[in-house]
């Protein structure tokens, strides 16, 4: 053909590139294939992701609402039904122990009657109770009877006017006095008598009162858990907060290494027991004391929950450890005057450093009294209680109140060591003084307890542990009535369950009665209830 001659050869003859071996083939098919497994495991990497988060999503909001659930039927649902029986268990125990005042037998007659009239109406009340209830009187004291022919002459006097019953105001501070120089208090302690625990253990709290006290401020009081229920009553009247410190379950003692985390500036001070209302045990008041002395609190040693028998026993030897006014961290301290189980009156003795004498001491000025001082919040004591108690002091004497104190002691070792022959009782810590506590299976204590409220004896039922506790001064006089005693704890049979059952019998809401219709004065009816509280 012919080529014009106007066009460049290049434009018409075109060169074909030719592969050679070192050029990768245009169409690699491994080269495709690596790139597509690659996706597929992207895809798959991806599509685990998202399962594994939807997962863990769905697992998270279950858990979170089971959680919720679970909150709301324990704290709402719980309780609501929990607060319903106890209700109906307050209810229950109301209608048992307390009884309207419109029930009566006596109407006032036109005409006098004479007392042997009366004695045989009184009958009719007598005859009211039922025989299980009626514990067995005592013996007349010995002393009482001396005393009968002299206390006629204080019959209308009382410690409220110096002026008028001068001889009354002189025997209160020989009491007093006698009862410092006992507990080791020097000049700097002062005192008052109070005739019953309640009185006694408001002149404590008010000792630590401040004078000045804030409308809105929030005292404390740092107690054991073992502590006399009464200052509980007290702290809340008084509107102060109690913070309970748990006791060792081996020791029964104050567990004294909380103590010192639990001072702070709203403080009055600790409540030490010596012995414990409960077990009958002496907490570490010396610890307890350089921890109250180093933070300047005060330090109270409650020694009411016994006879009068710790002081003595120290004059003796027998108990070595300083409880008193011998440490310095000590700063008041109330004790019972009493030894012997069946004296017709009770008095109490409070000593307290000068420094908390001012908190009781209040003087008013009356438009029409004039000045009326106060030196304690106490009521006034009849004249015929203190005089009692000041023959009582000199009735028995040094040597007298040692040899009593060491019979209560080795009646107590001989009652710790009978129960140590068995394997089925234990005994909470180390009891020093007159009165123990039993550990029982808390399938039996009901049963045992009211087994032993039928024969007379005079316990108290506790819990956490659960134990049943008894004094030895008011129940037994001698060896004897310690075997007696030891007879009647075996005769109950431990109570067997059946099958599924998670709770005695006895202890359902509709058997409350048949539990508790034999308690006395010295059994704690709110333990009993807080017992009960927890099978329902």
């Amino acid at each position: 053909m012919d080529i014009p001659f106007y066009r460049n050869p290049k434009e018409i003859c075109k060169t074909l590139k030719t592969g050679d071996n070192l050029d990768p083939p245009k169409n690699n098919i491994k080269t495709q294939s690596s790139h597509n497994n690659f996706d597929y495991l992207s895809d798959i990497v991806f599509t685990t992701g998202i399962i594994f988060f939807i997962h863990l999503g769905v697992k998270t909001v279950f858990n979170f609402g089971s959680i919720s659930l679970k909150l709301l039927t324990d704290n709402f649902i719980s309780n609501y039904y929990r607060s319903k029986k106890k209700r109906a268990l307050e209810n229950q125990i109301k209608k048992i122990f307390i009884k309207p005042c419109n029930e009566r037998i006596f109407e006032l007659n036109m005409n006098p009657m004479s007392v042997d009239s009366i004695k045989l109406k009184h009958q009719q009340y007598i005859l009211s109770r039922q025989s299980s209830d009626i514990i067995s009187t005592q013996e007349t004291n010995e002393f009482d009877n001396d005393f009968v022919e002299v206390e006629s002459e204080f019959y209308f006097t009382s410690n409220k006017c110096p002026c008028r019953w001068s001889d009354i105001i002189m025997m209160e501070n020989d009491i007093i006095n006698i009862v410092k120089s006992l507990y080791n208090g020097e000049d700097n302690i002062y005192g008052n008598l109070t005739t019953s625990i309640n009185n006694t253990n408001l002149s404590v709290c008010l000792s630590y009162m401040p004078i000045d006290r804030v409308a809105d401020a929030k005292y404390e009081i740092i107690a054991s858990t073992s502590v006399h229920p009464s200052f509980l009553y007290i702290a809340k009247v008084l509107n102060i907060k109690v913070n309970l410190i748990d006791i060792d379950n081996y020791s029964g003692k104050m567990l004294s290494k909380k103590l010192k985390s639990m001072i702070n500036y709203n403080t009055l001070f600790v409540i030490a027991s010596a012995p414990s209302y409960s077990h009958g045990i002496i907490d570490n008041i010396a610890q307890l004391s350089e921890v109250t002395d180093k933070c300047n609190i005060g330090l109270h040693i409650d020694c009411l929950s016994d006879n009068f028998i710790l002081p003595f026993l120290k004059l003796n030897g027998s108990i070595v450890s300083n409880f008193d006014f011998s440490l310095n961290g000590v700063t008041s301290l109330s004790t019972n005057l009493g030894i012997d189980s069946n004296i017709t009156k009770e008095m109490h003795c409070i000593l307290y450093k000068k420094n908390l004498a001012k908190n009781q001491q209040v003087v008013l000025d009356s438009k029409l009294h004039g000045i009326c001082p106060y030196y304690n919040f106490g009521s006034p004591i009849s004249g015929n209680t203190i005089a009692y108690y000041w023959y009582y002091l000199q009735f028995n004497g040094l040597t007298n109140f040692i040899n009593k104190s060491n019979r209560i002691i080795e009646l107590k070792k001989y009652l710790v060591k009978e129960l140590n022959a068995y394997n089925i009782f234990s005994i909470i810590g180390e009891p020093f003084l007159g009165k123990v506590s039993i550990k029982v299976d808390p399938n039996m204590k009901f049963p045992l307890a009211d087994k032993l409220f039928n024969n007379s004896w005079n316990i108290e039922i506790l819990r956490n542990p659960d134990a049943l506790s008894i004094s030895i001064i008011n129940n037994f006089k001698d060896e004897s009535d310690i075997n007696r005693f030891i007879k009647d704890l075996h005769s109950v049979k431990p109570v067997i369950l059946k099958k599924g059952q998670s709770k005695p019998i006895e202890s359902n809401i509709f058997g409350i009665k048949k539990i508790i219709k034999n308690v006395n004065h010295s059994a704690l009816l709110g333990e009993i209830f807080m017992e009960t509280l927890n099978y329902i």
